[in-house]
Parts: structure tokens; sequence; C-alpha cells
């Protein structure tokens, strides 16, 4: 039977890629899945209750908890179908130690696009991202989807967007966050237009401080990273800036 529906869609070419090429922001919920991951793995201790909320919160709203048809691997019973959230949790919990103890099975190929977009696998790529394995079996599949930013804005809060693409922008090779400021807004769709005939993705998210130059400060030091001599200059920048803004 497997090797029928095999054959069904996918008398196409097949391929090992490495899991961090496929990873992209147009498909943010891979990431999340890889941090559920990451706990499940106790990998991650901080922030965990957090993750798994995050994950609860998008496949609910997604899916209200019932998996939708597989459109590659038709038959159900392949993988069997998820009837709530909480199955989800627990079906991404044997999914990892499968992979961990026994390797990624090829019966279940990562289905991709030739746009890069994923048709399925969202679990089974954030398993392999959280288990750092080097390459993934995939399968050209002729079309996928996305999950991407916009989603999030749209039902996520911005304090749980930021933490998503902050801990993306730190996992993901060739990923960085930029800081445009207030004083050239007039120019910020130019500037991303520019931006993205060079990159692949570029994703803007709009932090008003205002009178908050603590605010400022901390995200400037935390996203770049910078050392802690230069704390104080940021700080006395930022709120050199904040006045100057005010007046």
């Amino acid at each position: 039977m497997l090797a029928k529906i095999m054959s069904d869609h996918l008398n196409l070419p097949r391929a090992m890629r490495n899991p961090h090429d496929i990873l992209s922001i147009t498909r943010l919920d891979v990431y999340l899945k890889k941090l559920l991951m990451d706990v499940i793995g106790e990998k991650r201790i901080l922030q965990k209750d957090l993750v798994e909320r995050l994950y609860r919160k998008h496949i609910q709203i997604r899916t209200g908890g019932v998996e939708p048809v597989d459109p590659v691997y038709t038959n159900a019973c392949l993988h069997g179908q998820k009837n709530s959230v909480d199955e989800y949790v627990s079906k991404a919990r044997e999914l990892y130690f499968s992979i961990k103890n026994e390797g990624f099975n090829e019966d279940f190929l990562i289905p991709e696009a030739p746009d890069g977009k994923l048709a399925n696998a969202a679990h089974r790529l954030g398993a392999a991202l959280s288990l750092g394995l080097e390459t993934v079996p995939t399968l050209a599949a002729p079309d996928g989807g996305t999950w991407d930013y916009a989603w999030f804005k749209q039902h996520f809060t911005r304090f749980e967007r930021l933490f998503l693409l902050k801990e993306y922008a730190q996992f993901k090779p060739n990923c960085a966050p930029i800081i445009l400021w207030g004083a050239c807004e007039a120019q910020w769709a130019n500037i991303q237009a520019r931006l993205a005939e060079d990159f692949k993705t570029v994703e803007i998210e709009t932090i008003d401080f205002e009178q908050n130059f603590d605010g400022l400060w901390y995200w400037i030091q935390n996203i770049y990273q910078v050392p802690e001599s230069s704390h104080e200059i940021i700080r006395r920048k930022a709120t050199l800036l904040g006045l100057a803004s005010s007046q």
C-alpha cells in the first residue's frame, strides 16, 4: 500500500537536504515546532512553559485541534490523525523520540515544492532541526503552503511575535534583525523593497518606544549582543534620540 501511495504522488525527484536550508520565515510555524521539540528533548529549560503555550495556541487557532488530511500521504493510517491539541503534543513527543532513537523514517519524506514551500511535514522538520540532523530526505511536491509571519501577526501578541522572531534570528544561519529608525519612517517601504532585492524575505515589526528609553536600550543591546562596556553609550544615545524626537 505504501509503495502505491508513493507512486501516486511522487514519481518525482528525491534529494537529501540540510534542514536549515528548508527552514524559512514563510513557515514560521516550523520554528515554533522546533522550539517545542527542544522542550520535549529537555534541551530548553528557560521559557519552556511559554513555548508550549504558544505551540498549543497556534495549533488550536489553525486546526481547532483536528489534523487536516495530509495532501501527500493521503492514507491517514500511515501516521494517525490527531483529534485534539493534547494529541498534537503527545504525537510530537512520540515523533521526537522515534527520530532520536531510530533515525529519520524515509517512508515519510519531507515534501517540498519548487519554490521551497513545504507541502507538509512541519513537525518532522522541526524535530530534525532540534536533533541537529545534517540532512533529511525530501521529495519534490507540486505545491506547498505558507504559515508565515503575517499569520502570526494576525493571531499572536507583539510580545509573542517578538519572542519568536528573536529566537528565529538567533538560530537561522544568515539571518539577522534590522532596526529601522522612526526618523526615516517615510523611507521604510523603499528600504524594505531594496533589502528584499538582496535577501530572500524581509519582515518589519514596528516597535514604538515613545519615551521608553530603557526599552530602546534593552532591545538594541539584546538584539546585537553588544559588549557590556557599550551599554551606557547605547543608553545615552537612546536618551538623546528620545529627547530630540519629543521636541
